[in-house]
């Protein structure tokens, strides 16, 4: 009786004293301060007081089995190995908080990760999973979970209990479908389903009210569920390249919405009921078949980045009466053949890009532009270089490259801040002589043209780094080119030299890149 007795206080002890080996999970602040474990050796000399390991990029075609003596591990970093199978005992780590096995061969997975109790990061990213044997039936505490570049077809049915979930990354596979599970994840924020097949959302989508942030770009979507516009959280919406005709006709409801990125579909209009007061502050619609702007979303106040080019919209569709906070906006390519009044009043504008349009002449209006640094202005129909553009203070690049400028004003230098001139493919026969006293002029283009010499004032210039005049009809460069301080590269290839001309240049100029 007393030997029973003996045998049963020994086993109760060994009991108490393995569990007493493994703690309760450090608290997030503690945990950050601990050390980061990166050779297994070296973690196995006090494997209690361990509770990360990276062993990134160690070669690992096995799971080392010594891993599970580290029985309060809460992050482990297997990726970028080529592992092909992890044990299920990796269950017995039950402190583990975050698994990334990113980056390795596994075909398969035979993991109950569900059994993990702490666990909130599981990265299984870049793999060839199809599918996953696991179970989320039951509520986890999993709160990001990457998926990402593999190759699964469809999300698993029994997923259920990810209610926890705050960030999903399934993009780069091949889904063709998304699960209306999305209706349990109540907690999730963001939702990464770029790069698959996916020929439309979940009809259920708006029951995930908490949702911030859709990567959805890439897929084959040709419309959105009716209900879309009742996701009252959301904040960026990526939706490019896909086959989207139209949108939902509450979509402009989603009055939080900061960044919209629909370029590359194939919308022909936009719903004409936006809400007032919307965040957006940034928008991208290129590349569609736009016509026209609603007045109403012309009301929104705080877009400061529009992307709006190769549409078809002209200066008399262009409603965006509203947006006087706008810095960057490009229309390249839409059918514009003057500067609409209000981009014309707009202050606070940075980044103009208005080539491939109809332009004829820019207004005297935009000395309002106080803040104009770069101006693109290329592929339309100027016959004069636009006088009103010497009123530009503060304008740093300048394209007018492929119009049909002729002729140069004399006081160009009153573009003070300029650092780049565009000037390609016009019809100038000279430039004028004071061109070099522009004090920041740096580099500039004059290929196809129909100059026969560059003035010798050019020899002043303090800032020219480069001079690119190819094309032309140069037959002798008759300016010292050494006396051009700042002069790296002379590019005047495709002129008239002869051999001669060639050769006197190349011995003349040692240590300077020109290109014949």
């Amino acid at each position: 009786m007393k030997f029973l007795f003996l045998f049963f206080f020994t086993l109760y002890f060994l009991s108490f004293w393995i569990n007493a080996q493994q703690t309760l999970p450090l608290p997030a602040q503690t945990l950050a301060e601990e050390f980061v474990y990166m050779d297994l050796n070296d973690a196995l000399r006090e494997p209690q007081k361990v509770y990360k390991l990276s062993l990134i990029g160690k070669k690992l075609n096995q799971f080392p089995s010594e891993i599970l003596k580290l029985k309060n591990l809460q992050e482990l970093n297997l990726s970028n190995n080529q592992l092909t199978q992890v044990p299920t005992s990796i269950i017995n780590l039950k402190n583990l908080e975050s698994i990334n096995l990113s980056n390795n061969k596994f075909k398969r997975l035979v993991v109950p990760f569900d059994s993990l109790k702490f666990l909130k990061h599981l990265d299984l990213s870049r793999n060839l999973l199809d599918t996953l044997e696991t179970s989320f039936r039951k509520a986890v505490p999993l709160e990001n979970f990457s998926l990402s570049h593999n190759q699964f077809k469809e999300i698993p049915n029994d997923w259920q209990g990810l209610t926890a979930m705050k960030k999903l990354d399934f993009s780069n596979n091949q889904l063709v479908v998304l699960t209306d599970f999305i209706e349990n994840w109540h907690q999730l924020e963001d939702l990464y389903i770029q790069n698959n097949q996916l020929k439309e959302l979940p009809k259920n989508i708006n029951k995930a009210k908490k949702i911030k942030r859709i990567f959805a770009q890439k897929n084959k979507l040709v419309n959105l569920p009716t209900n879309f516009g009742e996701l009252n959280e959301l904040e960026e919406l990526y939706l490019s390249e896909n086959q989207l005709m139209g949108l939902c006709d509450n979509f402009g409801n989603l009055i939080h919405l900061k960044t919209l990125d629909l370029h590359q579909n194939q919308l022909q209009k936009l719903p004409e009921n936006w809400q007032k007061d919307g965040q957006l502050e940034k928008i991208n619609l290129s590349f569609n078949q736009l016509v026209t702007i609603p007045l109403k979303l012309g009301e929104w106040k705080n877009i400061f980045k529009a992307e709006l080019q190769q549409n078809k919209l002209t200066e008399y569709n262009l409603a965006i009466t509203e947006w006087g906070k706008l810095q960057y906006l490009d229309m390249r390519f839409n059918q514009i053949t003057k500067i609409p009044p209000q981009i014309q009043e707009n202050q606070q504008l940075k980044i103009l890009f208005l080539a491939g349009n109809q332009i004829t002449n820019i207004p005297l209006e935009i000395n309002k532009w106080l803040e104009i640094n770069i101006l693109d202005l290329s592929d339309n129909q100027m016959t004069n270089f636009p006088l009103s553009l010497l009123t530009l203070k503060t304008l740093k690049t300048l394209n007018l490259k492929n119009n049909q400028i002729s002729t140069l004003p004399n006081n160009m230098k009153q573009m003070e801040k300029l650092n780049s001139l565009d000037l390609d493919n016009n019809r100038l026969l000279n430039i004028p002589d004071d061109l070099w006293e522009m004090p920041m002029l740096s580099r500039l283009y004059l290929n196809q043209n129909q100059l026969q010499e560059l003035p010798q004032s050019l020899e002043k210039s303090t800032y020219l780094s480069e001079i690119v005049v190819r094309k032309n009809k140069i037959k002798k460069v008759n300016i010292n080119l050494a006396a051009i301080k700042k002069l790296n590269k002379f590019d005047i290839a495709e002129n008239p030299l002869s051999t001669l001309e060639k050769q006197r240049l190349t011995k003349a100029y040692p240590t300077l890149l020109i290109i014949l």
